[in-house]
């Protein structure tokens, strides 16, 4: 969004329970991050703080990155990747994948291979069960 405008307020809703997914979004500086099952006094509490320039995180967020226990790791796979790996998980071909990602389909080979070698598995299913694992899908 914020190639497109850099004025753009991006808020995250988000399910997410996972420290380490949390921990991932924030690494992309939303402006908001809000949790799905949040009210609406939270949305709107969330858009007046980021209109006084801060940076919003609700009670629920802050919680699960407060009570992690261990440090949450980053994530294994670039945004692009992640990207590939919502189209897999969706059970597009690489052909496929390619045509909606606008690249080659050697492009999402590639992607597939990286994944695959950073999750040590040696099957598109074995990485699709370890991006569930791992709740990046």
């Amino acid at each position: 969004m914020r190639r497109l405008n850099r004025q753009t307020a991006i808020i995250v809703v988000s399910s997410v329970a996972n420290p380490t997914t949390v921990a991932h979004i924030m690494n992309y500086t939303p402006q908001g991050i809000v949790s799905k099952s949040s009210g609406f006094d939270t949305i709107i509490e969330c858009i007046a703080t980021i209109k006084r320039g801060k940076q919003y995180v609700c009670p629920v967020i802050r919680e699960i990155i407060s009570t992690s226990k261990d440090q949450p790791k980053e994530l294994p796979f670039t945004a692009r990747e992640l990207e590939v790996l919502q189209h897999f998980a969706r059970g597009l071909s690489i052909a496929q994948t390619a045509e909606r990602m606008l690249l080659s389909k050697h492009t999402i080979v590639a992607h597939r291979r990286k994944m695959m070698f950073k999750a040590s598995v040696n099957s598109i299913t074995e990485l699709l069960a370890y991006a569930r694992t791992h709740e990046l899908i």
